[in-house]
């Protein structure tokens, strides 16, 4: 929702304080299982096109960026002012 509305940013500094972030919570919805129905998925191992078992910390690349750079730490940062300022990014 967040990316469609960039106003509700404002209260975090607005929508450019936030960018990479965001596009690092698309990746990881993009890998939630139900909506990378076929995988990759982010919570568990799928089957590759050539019948492989694949894994997230191996062949899932938004998770092996993650724990290469500080973005882990800034998503958690970005949920916890989410979360601090609810009522005023959600009126």
């Amino acid at each position: 929702m967040m990316r469609r509305q960039r106003g509700l940013l404002g209260p975090l500094g607005g929508p450019w304080r936030w960018e990479g972030i965001l596009q690092v919570i698309n990746a990881l919805e993009g890998a939630h299982p139900q909506v990378a129905r076929a995988g990759p998925h982010l919570e568990y191992p799928w089957e590759g096109l050539d019948g492989r078992i694949l894994w997230p910390e191996e062949h899932l690349q938004i998770a092996g960026k993650l724990g290469q750079s500080r973005q882990a730490a800034d998503v958690l940062k970005f949920a916890t002012l989410v979360e601090r300022n609810f009522d005023e990014i959600f009126p």
